[in-house]
């Protein structure tokens, strides 16, 4: 498989629709806010903290949503969504405990 230009068509590197930059907005969110819910874990400030992990879950899903959104209806094919789609997904996964 080789990875093309971004003006040719085939996969890209970086996003080139707005569904695409916001899923990798979000996604990025929703890590930033993953990991400043397990700072607060390992400070021993709670076990669960409903004012980080509302937004991160909404962050996650929303994430999933507009990824999934851009790849079936925008026809985006760039590696930085796909990745930030596993990375999210993946998380969920884990997160919930369910494999």
């Amino acid at each position: 498989m080789t990875i093309q230009a971004q003006g040719s068509g085939g996969f890209a590197w970086m996003p080139r629709t707005r569904w695409g930059w916001r899923t990798v907005a979000l996604a990025a969110i929703f890590l930033l806010f993953l990991a400043l819910d397990q700072l607060a874990i390992a400070l021993g400030r709670s076990d669960y903290s409903p004012g980080i992990v509302i937004p991160y879950g909404l962050a996650g899903f929303v994430a999933l949503l507009y990824g999934i959104g851009a790849i079936v209806w925008n026809k985006e094919r760039s590696i930085l969504v796909f990745v930030s789609l596993g990375l999210v997904v993946t998380t969920l996964i884990v997160g919930t405990g369910r494999f």
